[in-house]
């Protein structure tokens, strides 16, 4: 499966942001946990194990908003407040959630679009039906005029807004199966799940959780 560069390169920017996110959650944690002192006393032992249970929950919370993604799409957002008030870990969370569910498409959906693989689906039973739904769609005139209008003037928008609606689940399977621009699609997808879902989350954060 070929990456593409933008997309590579907003994944390993997460990577690093997530990994300092950590860090700096974690050593704000822990400041002034461990004295200046040349022993450690049990209590700061105890104080050090503590916040490293803190860690613990912090990354289970994450999982579990990741996979609440995954499920359910954009909807995982507010049901995430009830698992964590914090917007940054929803943040994470929903952001590892959206990337893990495109991957798992864009993979399925190029080896099902790839020409080789089409033609060994159609020598099997069943298979014949599948293929030519693809090539029937690709055939079709009126199909064509419609993804020559939606590439030309809205799946940049969509692309950006689908983690928010319908999920980037739901969107990225719509994009293979209407055949649509893939590489605009995950250009501007990267964008909307980094930029436009880390908005979204800290606009619903101040709104609805931060005043309560």
């Amino acid at each position: 499966m070929q990456v593409n560069n933008l997309g590579l390169m907003a994944t390993v920017a997460l990577g690093i942001l997530t990994f300092i996110s950590f860090i700096d959650i974690l050593v704000n944690s822990c400041k002034g946990t461990l004295k200046t002192q040349s022993y450690v006393s049990i209590n700061d032992l105890l104080k050090v194990i503590y916040c490293y249970h803190g860690f613990k929950i912090m990354l289970g919370d994450i999982l579990k908003i990741a996979f609440l993604c995954i499920t359910i799409g954009s909807a995982s957002i507010p049901i995430s407040f009830t698992i964590t008030s914090s917007p940054l870990i929803v943040w994470i969370g929903n952001t590892i959630g959206s990337l893990l569910s495109a991957f798992i498409v864009i993979f399925i959906g190029d080896r099902i679009t790839n020409k080789k693989f089409m033609n060994k689906l159609k020598k099997r039973r069943g298979g014949k039906k599948i293929a030519n739904v693809f090539i029937e769609g690709d055939d079709n005139k009126k199909v064509q005029k419609a993804q020559s209008l939606i590439n030309k003037h809205g799946l940049k928008i969509f692309a950006l807004l689908c983690p928010i609606f319908p999920g980037v689940l739901i969107s990225t399977s719509a994009v293979y199966i209407l055949g649509l621009d893939k590489k605009v699609y995950k250009r501007w997808m990267f964008s909307g799940v980094l930029i436009v879902s880390g908005v979204y989350v800290f606009i619903y954060w101040w709104t609805f959780v931060k005043t309560h």
